[in-house]
């Protein structure tokens, strides 16, 4: 898929992959946030860190 094309999950994949997911980071977040005793817009910053990571335009060794 190159950068032009937008992808678009189907109804199977968003109800048997993304939302699962979804939720399982979100319970983990709530976790880490009650484990660390911090606020959640810290481990909001790390998920915003790691989605970086996922960026198209990232070039990749």
């Amino acid at each position: 898929m190159n950068d032009s094309e937008e992808f678009k999950p189907s109804l199977k994949q968003i109800n048997e992959d993304i939302r699962p997911t979804w939720e399982d980071i979100k319970k983990q977040s709530e976790v880490l946030v009650n484990k660390l005793g911090c606020p959640r817009s810290f481990v909001g910053g790390m998920l915003h860190a790691i989605a970086s990571d996922f960026s198209d335009m990232k070039t990749w060794e």
